[in-house]
């Protein structure tokens, strides 16, 4: 039996992956996944996979990473005969499939899923989730998207919930001018001369029910909420004692803050506030997508497809619309039928500046639109740029030059060069594309803040001013176990691995560092931070402190007394702006053996260093230094106070050797007295003139 040729191998692999793709989950058909998975160089496969392609057997994708799927494998699955082998993007693809993305469901649908939506959308799931359902209040300015949520939330219900039938929304929407007793009997009914009238809440039984403008509700009907929530029964208006009972999903939404919207009563019974950020609060990429999104839906109503000027594309991108997403959706609409008037019989339609509706045209200033617009984008050549597909890109860029540099292609310098180089994309990915608010962020962002600070005072290092942001987004986005970004350290852990190392091995201090940092973390936070987010630590260390030295022998405090230790270490290492002593306090019925077993786990925990110097006081632990590890030199010197801590601390800053430590300190640090007579005084008088 013939060996198959590496082509013939690569060629098999996309057959029978392509058979499995799914839209969001293309890392098995990149460059360097094909190499790694069939044990071919990264050269060869991309050469071979070129060829398939002007073979008309393989179809590519030019992305960012590029993808390469099985043309054969395609027209097989969606019954088409594909016209061409290279597309611009995942888009123009699916589109030719017309293939229109059926695997995302309810959620999955909205624009910031994965990004400005995903703390608020994790909040509605947990109470959509909850035994019988749990009330939400979604806030935000006007057209911020909360009705669609609330759409997505009965589709979630339907499709993860085992409820009979189809879940169904009913929606209350309050007017600021409505009157008090319409709003009270429109809401929980009445009875009046044996007339009996349904409100909405009983008819939402077993429903979900959305009260839209809730900040219009007055304070009676808000009262009568609460109760409702906490007993799970109301009474009808006119009718005190018989007590109505309701299952109903409730979901209230409002424009402002909840604390100046609803009374103290109501928001105590609704556990679940979400709040939905304004289209400016979201971040560059999603803006684009949304304009995007909005004007493929025009393409396909109009059956024309759009090229849209850089221009136009960058001022809806960046105008601060009124009214959010709405506003930006009406736009659209105006600028494509103004556009559509001028190209009836044509298959195409460019959309230019002065297609703007005239009020927003009138807040440009002219040298804005009345210059060339030489440069138009098909809408469908849009891609999609998912945060965790901008990460990976980033730590694919290192893998391959930690590869290059296996190869002996590139040198240290050279690969911690593009190391560099790729933590500086990242800050622009994360910090300035990908902003926006997430309380998660927020909450995170200021622990692992406090840990950067206590670790760069105490090693007298710099660190940029977003590394702490940086690193809390990426603690999130690996913590879902269902992120890209997860999965493909999960496919990658042994190489990621050997990165770490041979980058440990080349920079022993940032190492070092940094798994101070990862273990403080881990203390205040609970959260253990994986490989990539090591790499990431030791590079920002390497960046930034380019003289790095790495500190290899520390002190340790050790005396009698409940504090005395902590007290002479806090004020030595606060005086030199260094951290460089421990300390043990030990009081004074401590025994000798466990002071010792401190030691050994100090010294376990620190092997990198060369000396320990103990600062003891007295008695029998001026001989400990014989019974711990000797795995390092150690030298005990007596008579421990601040000021020998500080001439001790400041000679291991200069970094001298450890005899000229213990003899030069031993040597300026002699005992002084004074004696104070009681001699009397002849008293002082004072006049005043």
């Amino acid at each position: 039996m013939n060996q198959l040729t590496s082509k013939q191998q690569i060629y098999n692999y996309l057959q029978k992956m392509s058979q499995h793709f799914q839209l969001d989950r293309f890392s098995n058909f990149t460059t360097i996944t094909i190499s790694k998975e069939l044990s071919i160089s990264r050269s060869l496969t991309s050469q071979y996979l070129n060829e398939l392609v002007k073979d008309d057997l393989v179809v590519k994708i030019s992305s960012r990473p590029v993808y390469y799927l099985s043309k054969n494998a395609l027209e097989q699955i969606y019954h088409v005969v594909l016209k061409q082998n290279e597309y611009i993007s995942i888009h123009e693809l699916m589109q030719e499939l017309k293939y229109s993305s059926p695997d995302l469901k309810d959620f999955q649908k909205s624009v910031g899923y994965d990004g400005s939506l995903s703390y608020p959308i994790s909040q509605i799931k947990s109470a959509l989730l909850y035994p019988d359902g749990l009330p939400i209040i979604l806030y935000g300015e006007r057209g911020t998207g909360k009705m669609y949520l609330v759409s997505c939330m009965k589709e979630f219900c339907q499709n993860h919930l085992n409820e009979k039938g189809h879940i169904v929304l009913d929606v209350k929407k309050v007017s600021l001018h409505e009157e008090r007793t319409a709003q009270m009997e429109d809401l929980f009914g009445y009875e009046h001369n044996g007339e009996v009238k349904k409100g909405i809440l009983e008819n939402s039984d077993g429903k979900m029910l959305c009260i839209q403008d809730a900040q219009y509700l007055s304070d009676q009907a808000q009262e009568k909420i609460a109760d409702f929530l906490r007993y799970g029964y109301f009474c009808r208006e006119g009718n005190e004692y018989v007590r109505v009972q309701s299952k109903v999903r409730l979901v209230l939404c409002i424009e402002n803050e909840p604390r100046i919207s609803l009374n103290e009563n109501l928001l105590i019974n609704i556990p679940v506030i979400c709040h939905i950020p304004s289209l400016q609060e979201r971040s560059e990429d999603e803006r684009t997508r949304l304009v995007v999104h909005f004007f493929q839906e025009e393409q396909e109503r109009l059956k024309r497809k759009i090229l849209i000027s850089e221009k136009l594309c960058n001022f809806l991108v960046n105008h601060q619309f009124q009214g959010n997403i709405s506003d930006l959706q009406k736009s659209i609409k105006a600028i494509c039928a103004n556009a559509f008037s001028e190209t009836i019989h044509e298959e195409e339609m460019e959309v230019r500046i002065y297609h703007l509706p005239t009020h927003l045209l009138e807040q440009m200033s002219v040298d804005k639109y009345e210059k060339e617009e030489a440069t138009f984008v098909r809408i469908d050549s849009f891609e999609k740029h998912e945060l965790g597909e901008k990460m990976i890109q980033m730590w694919e860029q290192l893998l391959n030059a930690y590869e290059d540099l296996k190869n002996k292609v590139n040198s240290q310098a050279r690969f911690l060069e593009i190391g560099q180089d790729a933590v500086r994309h990242y800050y622009d990915v994360l910090v300035f594309e990908q902003s926006y608010h997430d309380a998660r962020i927020d909450a995170m962002n200021s622990l692992v803040m406090d840990v950067l600070n206590i670790v760069k005072n105490a090693k007298n290092i710099i660190l940029p001013v977003n590394c702490a942001y940086v690193l809390t987004r990426m603690i999130i986005s690996t913590g879902r176990n269902t992120s890209l970004l997860n999965q493909w350290e999960s496919n990658y852990s042994k190489d990621i691995q050997e990165c770490l190392q041979t980058m440990s091995d080349m920079m022993m201090n940032e190492s070092i560092i940094a798994d101070q940092i990862i273990k403080q973390i881990k203390t205040a936070t609970n959260v253990s931070l994986s490989n990539m987010n090591k790499i990431f630590l030791m590079l920002n260390i390497r960046m930034y402190n380019k003289e790095l030295q790495g500190q290899d022998t520390m002190g340790i405090i050790l005396s009698h007394g409940y504090s005395t230790a902590s007290s002479i270490a806090d004020a030595a290492n606060s005086l030199l702006n260094h951290y460089i002593f421990e300390a043990i306090d030990m009081p004074l019925d401590t025994p000798v053996e466990e002071i010792t077993k401190k030691l050994n786990e100090y010294i376990n925990n620190n092997m990198h260093l060369k000396n320990i110097i103990l600062l003891v006081d007295m008695g029998s632990l001026e001989e400990i230094g014989d019974v711990i590890s000797d795995t390092m030199n150690v030298g005990v010197i007596n008579n421990i106070s601040t000021s020998l801590a500080l001439n001790v601390g400041m000679k291991m800053i200069q970094h001298h050797d450890l005899e000229t430590i213990l003899s030069e300190s031993c040597e300026e640090n002699q005992c002084h007295y004074k004696i104070l007579s009681v001699a009397k005084k002849e008293k002082a008088i004072a006049q005043c003139h």
